[in-house]
C-alpha cells in the first residue's frame, strides 16, 4: 500500500478497520468512474443481500493480492475499494428491476455501472 492510500483509508476508516471489494481487469474502465459516495448492492440468492457505500478507490494489485487470491483466469482483483457503509437487506430482485437502468429476470451477474 502506498503512503498517500494508507493516508486515504486511514482517514476514511480512523478506526482501523474497513470491509473491502476488488474487481480484476476486465473491469478497469468501469472502476475508473467509482468514487467515495458511490453506492454498490451486494447480489445472491435473487436478493439484494447488502447495500455499501464507497469509500477509498484504487488499483494497486500488491494491495489486491495481499487480500484475496488472484482468479485462476481474469487475475489480480486490483481494482480495489473499500466501504464506508455497509447495510445488511434482504430486497427481492423483482423490487430491483423496476428501477432504471435495470430488466425483468435480471440476475446480475459481475459488476454493473448503471450511470455510465
Amino acid at each position: 500500500m502506498t503512503l498517500n492510500e494508507r493516508q486515504a483509508f486511514g482517514d476514511m476508516h480512523p478506526n482501523g478497520q474497513a470491509r473491502f471489494w476488488g474487481m480484476t481487469s476486465n473491469q478497469d474502465k468501469g472502476a475508473e468512474g467509482l468514487g467515495t459516495g458511490d453506492v454498490v448492492l451486494f447480489t445472491g440468492r435473487n436478493h439484494v443481500q447488502a447495500v455499501g457505500e464507497i469509500g477509498v478507490v484504487t488499483r494497486n494489485r500488491a494491495l489486491a493480492d495481499s487480500l484475496w487470491d488472484p482468479h485462476p483466469d481474469r487475475g489480480s482483483y486490483h481494482n480495489v475499494y473499500s466501504l464506508k457503509s455497509f447495510e445488511k437487506t434482504m430486497i427481492p430482485y423483482a423490487e430491483i428491476w423496476a428501477l432504471p437502468s435495470f430488466n425483468a429476470g435480471d440476475n446480475f451477474m459481475g459488476a454493473r455501472f448503471p450511470n455510465r
